[in-house]
């Protein structure tokens, strides 16, 4: 059972993705800091919308599937065969990306978002036993305790073993999308994705309005809170010495809520998220109920269904090397977008996803499911 809210929200979140790849393979170094301009926006609905709308399909295909009778053992033993399937893809993006990088082989561990949503599935079938308001709390205290974790990890791990070895595990490398970080936008997805399961046609607008205050309340705190800390982390400081690639800017510091990663980024984050949920049910279910939703899937709508195949084929493309203007850019990244989306559309058409990772995934499911 797909739903049709989710799919546009992961198509969202890859149309961000191609625009940020876009920029940070084809841009001219030296105009650098419209990059990181543009992050500021994409950073809230890229791989944390993602996994934010992994968590969402978790959630509500564990509902459906206990409302259709299938045994929870059953349950548990699809989404343990699915999960593993992409922890397999991820150990082959991480060897690959070690090889064209020429990273160390330390960073066969490294939290790529693949490799962080298999673990955040892993995590979320322990914790899908939660109650949603037990979770949500859970959630709210990775969010603080993080960086009270890393800060101390830095700290310590020069000199102390057993830190620099949970450092490794955890939040190998700090730019990178540590699952203490991103398993709280999993978590939240879990809770909704299984509030959307419980709908009913009387408490629908309800639930809709509760979301929406609390995805305000959430986004109003990530502002203030961030705009009263500034940013003196790594990442802050990289963000900082691109800005100020322009001649006529002198960036000294961020609001904290602007850097990925940070705990008020998170909040912030969140807020966007649930606020874009929200709209985009909204708006689906109303066509819905209306008759006037078109039959043919949009861009979104089969960049979100075929996600993970342009995820993992969409790095082709960066093959060819260019330096191009702030202005220029543009062109490249459209002629990228729409390529993608012509061979998508024609294979949903005519092949109906057969030869897409997708499509494949899910035989395989089915197979071991017949024996």
């Amino acid at each position: 059972m797909r739903i049709k809210t989710f799919d546009i929200l992961r198509g969202i979140s890859i149309l961000f993705m191609l625009i940020t790849h876009g920029l940070l393979y084809w841009l001219d170094p030296q105009d650098a800091y419209i990059l990181i301009i543009y992050r500021f926006i994409s950073n809230t609905f890229l791989v944390n919308g993602f996994i934010f709308v992994s968590g969402l399909g978790f959630g509500f295909s564990w509902n459906h599937q206990l409302e259709k009778g299938t045994s929870k053992k059953e349950i548990y033993r699809r989404s343990l065969i699915r999960t593993l399937i992409i922890l397999i893809l991820s150990l082959f993006y991480n060897i690959i990306a070690v090889f064209i990088n020429d990273y160390g082989w330390n960073n066969l561990w490294y939290w790529y978002i693949l490799q962080t949503i298999a673990f955040s599935r892993l995590l979320g079938l322990l914790l899908i036993k939660i109650p949603k308001r037990t979770r949500f709390l859970f959630l709210l205290f990775l969010i603080l305790f993080t960086p009270l974790l890393l800060n101390g990890l830095l700290m310590t791990r020069d000199s102390n073993t057993a830190a620099n070895i949970i450092y490794f595990i955890l939040f190998n490398q700090i730019n990178a999308n540590s699952i203490m970080i991103f398993l709280p936008f999993f978590l939240i997805g879990t809770i909704f994705g299984q509030d959307i399961f419980e709908f009913s046609e009387d408490t629908i607008n309800i639930k809709l309005k509760k979301w929406f205050i609390l995805g305000f309340l959430m986004l109003l705190s990530g502002i203030i809170i961030g705009c009263l800390q500034y940013s003196d982390s790594e990442l802050g400081t990289y963000y900082i010495q691109k800005l100020n690639r322009n001649p006529n800017w002198m960036v000294q510091e961020l609001p904290l809520f602007l850097i990925r990663g940070s705990y008020v980024w998170c909040l912030y984050s969140i807020g966007w998220e649930i606020i874009i949920l929200v709209f985009v049910f909204y708006i689906v279910e109303n066509k819905r109920k209306k008759k006037v939703l078109e039959e043919k899937p949009h861009m979104l709508v089969l960049f979100g269904k075929y996600s993970l195949s342009i995820y993992l084929s969409h790095y082709l493309f960066f093959i060819i090397q260019l330096e191009c203007s702030p202005v220029l850019i543009w062109f490249p990244i459209i002629l990228l977008i729409l390529t993608i989306w012509l061979v998508i559309y024609f294979l949903n058409r005519y092949e109906n996803g057969t030869y897409s990772i997708e499509y494949l995934i899910s035989f395989i499911v089915n197979q071991t499911k017949m024996k």
